[in-house]
């Protein structure tokens, strides 16, 4: 429910506040998730503990600015594309959501996981 109804929350704030089509909201939210997907799973742990407020504020503030990275980069590269079907916030959507995250899903889920363990569950030879 807390979910379902943030989601709720932050479309009625970026349609009806902002004034963005839901096409711009979904290419927003796909760059956003793409980034805290990249900062939660690429860099896990990359931040040399620090206390968890100055870690979540600067995870924040990474993903944001990652995520305008994304959408600035992913929209000049759907303008050069030339695109017929689909507008360009459909493909920075497709991209980030589709292109972006499985990938970084998968390659953490493969990659960095069973069967291969962890550097720091590496056991030494005895």
């Amino acid at each position: 429910m807390v979910v379902i109804g943030g989601g709720i929350v932050t479309y009625l704030v970026m349609h009806e506040l902002v004034g963005l089509a839901p096409a711009q909201i979904s290419a927003l939210g796909g760059c956003f998730i793409a980034a805290g997907l990249s900062y939660g799973m690429l860099f896990e742990g990359w931040l040399s503990d620090p206390a968890p407020r100055v870690e979540r504020a600067t995870l924040l503030l990474a993903t944001v600015v990652l995520a305008a990275l994304l959408t600035v980069v992913l929209r000049a590269s759907a303008d050069a594309l030339h695109l017929n079907g689909a507008s360009a916030d459909e493909w920075v959507t497709h991209a980030s959501l589709n292109a972006l995250s499985t990938s970084i899903i998968l390659h953490v889920a493969i990659g960095r996981r069973w069967p291969f363990p962890h550097p720091a569950e590496e056991v030494p030879d005895a």
